[in-house]
């Protein structure tokens, strides 16, 4: 995690500022530790560059340390290999639901769940994250698509250009290091796809509706470095990487695969295990034979596709690591980057493909990612390379220009790179018959191209690439469209959720700060506080309609998370807690300050715990507090936090549970669920006496890591769970979990997860698909999404108002639509159409018609308000009327409906309308 922050006016004295640029407090005049930030509305507002920090490995070592405490598991066991075999499960449970339309239908209808809901795309809509790798398919009509692998959002599928982006593998955990697109024997079938992700590797024959496993033959694939399309036969791959050997042990070895991606048959395996790489020609004329492997500081070089090598040529034996790159037109010219002990990058250049090779000099600015280094087919002398910004050579790496400054992103994002440089695809594409070098740079904030080595960049994520990666969110109490949202390298986000009315995100956020924001908090539900950490300080986030940010310095001498968590005082909005080794209390201290006390004086450290993990209060008696710690030691407080008791039983292995989230009934002090890490435990916990005694609560729940619970918006104490691998549903009846996802929502890392009662909705924040809700359909539910609104205050002195009911299912065939707030004995009908609109007094209208052509009108339907206001009427979803028609509604299609009536405006007769309302078919 880096953090870059600047304003227009210090953006030229940052080499002097005293703070250091990873402090997003640094650019802000006076005590940096409490100072407002301007409005999000201001223009001085510039948000900055954001990064995970391979620049700095004592940040990027504790945030590993905190992954690591938050996955506890008894000794020997491998989470990440359990998470694996879940994962693997879920891919398969999809496969299958996307052969079978009718049970993928159910699953949509009713993932294990009473009650039916399905999902909707949030966003963002246009703050991209971070995206890995890059391949364009097969020439259709002179077009071809763009693939782009995120880091834990997937593979993507969008134009040349940047458009139409979607999302390729919702069905299969997490993102990709590597893709191969191979052209399919008929070009009316998709492109054939193969991805890995570490060690693992799956194709698609179908445009990414299911993904199967390859196999292996010869050895068995433990890590992966990196993958390549080679020349020779269609469908040839290779792979590099670290494989179990049998009879041999664990080396590094070179797979190949002859049959797109079916199956990768090991080809060699090198002395010794070792973080190398391997690169063969990529233009046309290639044949596959050529493979170079850079390998224990030896370059290696075979001619009959990697099967077997020659002397190798010693480079720097005392290297820990090694990328390389080459360029076809030097014969070819490779590039050599090999990592020291001291952590410097040297690097070496063969002007002879290989035969020998000479010391260049050491790079700036390195990452050293087996993708962090490209050259270029048709231009020997030009050399890229990245890390927190890109660098271009054009004398064979002797000396490199930055391609931009990570600042400079902000004022012009469409042509400038966002920071933190997460992989370079160096691609040879055709253009009007002749090839080309181009170039594509995935950061964290999108992928860019060049198609001149990096002397301008185009942005093709500016819209639709929905890969945030969210650690929690937190929707106004007040206003349930407003969604504030803390993410890892995307920053401190706002949003107003907007309609959907389609596959893909719908809602565009402002980055109002950058860095890694989570935990956020507040004490009434609203916009008012928000309080959220920064590995560092705390954010408070002031108003509901035009914030201000303020920042707040961690309690003196605390030890604590690498993100901390922060709870919300719910008898004061202006106060919250800090959670660390002891508890800490803010209030307010003057000038729009916050100031510390040490709350309680238990150290939370003693029983073998480093620190608390999780706090929460009973809505119904705020005395009574529940707390977790690192090491699953519950506690219980009935003074609202200042005493606490140790609870006696936590059931079995419960010292090997990380606490996570901690829920507590809305109605009942002594009725509480506890959540986190189930490798060796039962992951949820429920007391009903106070804490004095807990059962396990994970009947039907996979072994995994639950970040977040919450309860159904319905009233049925069902609960909903954010998981390492997926959202689940508990039936409280049955006190039973199931998966939630059912065929729609991504299979990725759920973090965070929060009920919005007000419209029926649990709205998750994923870490690298954004954020998703789960809307709930129950009898007589609300159906569809209000716009257009407040309606023109008619003659009742009120805004009308229109609402659906029943469910959004088509098949259902059930939707009502309600018009209210009118004048009493007022007469009127409803109109409908395929497109909104918004059109102030229309004709003699005083109201706003939220409607565009075609327009439909139920004639037939004309209503009368009553003395109550307000008039009703069941929609025949098989004949909306159009003009001169009528027709039956669609799945997937969104209709537009508004009520008009008559109203009397200052004395004269006249018309008016309601608001809108969208209703998307399912």
């Amino acid at each position: 995690m880096s953090m870059r922050t600047f304003t227009p006016v210090l953006l030229a004295l940052l080499p002097l500022l005293a703070c250091s640029k990873e402090d997003p407090r640094a650019t802000v005049s006076g005590d940096a530790a409490e100072q407002e930030w301007p409005a999000p509305t201001d223009p001085r507002r510039l948000a900055l560059g954001e990064g995970e920090g391979e620049d700095d490995d004592a940040d990027r070592e504790a945030r590993a340390e905190w992954v690591e405490q938050m996955h506890r598991a008894a000794p020997g066991v491998d989470w990440r290999a359990i998470e694996e075999r879940n994962r693997r499960a879920t891919r398969l449970s999809r496969n299958a639901l996307a052969r079978d339309p009718d049970g993928a239908f159910q699953g949509r209808r009713a993932a294990g769940g009473a009650a039916p809901w399905f999902w909707e795309e949030v966003g963002s809509r246009n703050q991209a994250g971070h995206t890995r790798c890059a391949a364009v398919g097969a020439a259709r009509g002179g077009e071809r698509s763009l693939y782009v692998g995120s880091a834990l959002g997937g593979l993507w599928r969008g134009t040349t250009d940047g458009e139409d982006w979607t999302p390729l593998s919702d069905g299969a955990f997490g993102g990709f290091d590597d893709v191969v697109v191979l052209e399919p024997t008929d070009l009316a079938d998709p492109d054939l796809l193969v991805v890995r992700r570490g060690a693992t590797v799956l194709r698609s024959e179908d445009g990414g509706a299911t993904w199967l496993d390859p196999t292996f033959v010869g050895g068995t694939l433990v890590s992966g470095r990196r993958m390549v399309r080679a020349g020779g036969p269609r469908g040839s791959i290779l792979l590099f990487g670290a494989a179990d050997v049998p009879g041999v042990g664990r080396r590094s070895a070179l797979f190949g695969s002859d049959d797109e991606g079916r199956s990768f048959w090991l080809r060699h395996w090198f002395g010794v295990q070792w973080n190398g790489d391997v690169w063969t020609p990529r233009t046309a004329s290639a044949t596959g034979d050529d493979v170079w492997v850079l390998q224990a500081g030896r370059l290696h070089r075979s001619s009959d596709g990697g099967w077997s090598f020659g002397t190798p040529l010693v480079v720097d034996t005392g290297a820990t690591a090694g990328d390389l790159a080459g360029s076809e037109a030097g014969g070819p010219v490779l590039y050599m980057a090999l990592r020291q002990s001291s952590g410097d990058w040297n690097l070496h250049r063969s002007d002879d493909a290989g035969a020998s090779s000479g010391f260049v000099r050491t790079l700036d600015a390195f990452w050293g990612a087996t993708t962090s280094m490209v050259a270029f087919a048709y231009d020997a002398n030009r050399l890229i390379y990245g890390g927190v910004e890109a660098y271009v050579s054009t004398d064979r790496g002797a000396t490199a220009t930055r391609i931009n400054t990570w600042g400079s992103y902000y004022g012009d994002p469409a042509n400038r790179l966002h920071a933190d440089i997460r992989g370079i695809s160096g691609l040879v594409v055709e253009s009007s018959g002749f090839e080309m070098d181009a170039v594509y740079f995935n950061t964290d904030g999108g992928t860019y191209v060049s198609y001149n080595g990096g002397a301008t960049v185009q942005n093709l994520s500016l819209e639709g690439l929905g890969v945030g990666q969210f650690y929690s969110t937190h929707t106004s109490s007040l206003d349930p469209r407003r969604i504030s949202g803390g993410t890892q390298d995307q920053g401190y986000q706002l949003g107003t959720r907007a309609i959907s009315t389609g596959e893909g995100p719908s809602t565009a956020f402002e980055q109002v700060i950058s860095g890694d924001y989570g935990h956020l908090t507040s004490g009434d539900g609203t916009h008012e506080y928000v309080y959220s950490t920064y590995p560092g300080f705390i954010l408070v986030q002031r108003g509901e309609t035009s914030p201000t940010l303020r920042f707040v310095d961690f309690p003196a001498g605390s030890t604590q998370l690498w993100l901390p968590p922060v709870v919300a005082d719910p008898t004061d909005r202006q106060r919250f807690f800090f959670l660390g080794r002891r508890l800490h209390r803010y209030e307010p201290a003057g000038g729009g300050n916050w100031a510390p006390t040490q709350w309680s004086s238990v150290d939370f450290a003693a029983g073998g715990s480093l620190y608390l993990t999780a706090m929460g209060f009973a809505p119904s008696d705020p005395n009574r507090a529940y707390a977790l710690t690192t090491q699953g030691v519950l506690h219980v407080s009935n003074d609202g936090g200042v005493t606490w008791s140790s609870s006696a039983n936590g059931g079995p292995g419960s010292h090997y549970f990380y606490g996570s989230a901690v829920l507590v009934d809305p109605q009942d002090p002594d009725h509480a669920y506890f959540a986190g890490a189930g490798y060796s435990t039962a992951a949820v916990r429920e007391t009903t006496d106070g804490g004095a005694t807990w059962q396990a609560r994970s009947s039907g729940l996979p072994s995994t890591l639950i970040h977040d619970i919450a309860f159904s918006p319905d009233g049925s104490g069902d609960l909903f769970a954010a998981g390492e691998s997926g959202a689940y549903h508990y039936d409280a009846g049955t006190r039973t979990w199931s998966d939630a996802l059912g065929a729609d929502a991504p299979v990725t890392t759920y973090w965070s997860v929060e009920t919005v009662e007000a419209s029926n909705r649990v709205r998750f924040g994923t870490y690298g698909r954004g954020i998703w809700d789960l809307a709930l359909v129950s009898d007589g539910g609300m159906v569809g999404d209000r716009y257009c609104g407040p309606a023109v205050v008619n003659a009742s002195i009120q805004s009308a108002e229109i609402r659906g009911a029943g469910s959004p299912f088509l098949v259902d065939d059930d939707l009502t639509l309600t018009a209210s707030q009118m004048p009493p004995n007022t007469f009127g009908f409803f109109i409908v159409s395929p497109n909104p609109g918004e059109f102030p007094t229309p004709g003699s209208s005083v109201g706003t018609l939220c409607l565009n052509a075609p327009f439909g009108r139920y004639f037939t339907h004309i209503l009368n308000s009553g003395t109550s206001g307000s008039f009703s009427m069941a929609v025949d979803t098989s004949a909306i009327p159009q003009p001169s028609q009528v027709v039956a509604a669609e799945v997937g299609q969104t209709w537009y409906f508004q009520a008009w009536f008559r109203d009397v405006y200052t004395n004269l007769s006249s018309s008016n309308f309601t608001d809108g309302l969208a209703v998307r078919f399912r």
